[in-house]
């Protein structure tokens, strides 16, 4: 549904909602989002160039056309989607987006165990919930995006090929990573369709993970996986 908007400040705070941070599109030469509304807000309606806040509206849109959907979405029309809410006030913002929505999803507080335990494949954020989810043999596709600016900093400390846990433990990308520019739609189907090929091996995997963790637990495997 469009919600009502009375000014662009309404559109601004909606923006909120996936643009966490005011320089969150600096590598775009938004340095300030809050200032490119300030400046619109001022402007004259009539003299308002669509540059000015196209950029902002171009990176907050889904823009996925009938054909598109049609040609990759009815591939996984057969997959149950389990989501995992670990914030309670969460919980409310993520069922309004399904809200009227005829699709296959359970959305629970506080059930990430749970889920992952009866899941055959995961799409995980980097940390030790992809060591949780290899672990309860739900092999999983390793996603790590931030804004750019982070990314930038964080890349150049880097000193290894990967960043999921599960890969760091065994030595080698066994999971699929999908880090910052990666992290894509189209590439996300992908990883699921080759990801399906890994549900046979799950438990041999996550047997050879139970291996390298025995006697020390995550903390310890977490810290020595800090100092590689």
């Amino acid at each position: 549904a469009t919600p009502v908007n009375n000014s662009l400040w309404d559109l601004y705070n909606l923006t909120g909602y996936f643009l966490k941070q005011d320089s969150f599109l600096a590598d775009k030469g938004i340095l300030s989002i809050r200032e490119r509304f300030d400046t619109a807000m001022r402007t004259n309606p009539n003299n308002l160039s669509p540059d000015l806040l196209y950029p902002i509206i171009d990176a907050t849109t889904v823009k996925r056309t009938r054909e598109f959907i049609k040609k990759h979405y009815r591939k996984f029309r057969d997959y149950f989607y389990l989501i995992p809410v670990a914030d309670k006030e969460l919980l409310p913002i993520i069922n309004k987006h399904f809200d009227g929505e005829d699709l296959p999803i359970k959305i629970a507080e506080q059930s990430m165990k749970d889920f992952l335990s009866i899941s055959s494949l995961s799409i995980v954020t980097s940390g030790t919930a992809t060591l949780e989810a290899s672990i309860l043999e739900s092999p999983p596709i390793i996603c790590y995006k931030t804004n750019s600016f982070n990314y930038s900093i964080i890349s150049r400390m880097l000193r290894i090929d990967n960043v999921g846990l599960p890969n760091l433990l065994l030595g080698k990308r066994h999971y699929i990573e999908l880090i910052q520019n990666e992290c894509n739609v189209e590439n996300l189907i992908d990883a699921v369709k080759a990801t399906e090929d890994l549900i046979p091996h799950s438990s041999e995997y996550a047997s050879m993970i139970r291996e390298l963790l025995k006697g020390n637990g995550y903390s310890e495997a977490i810290k020595a996986i800090e100092c590689l």
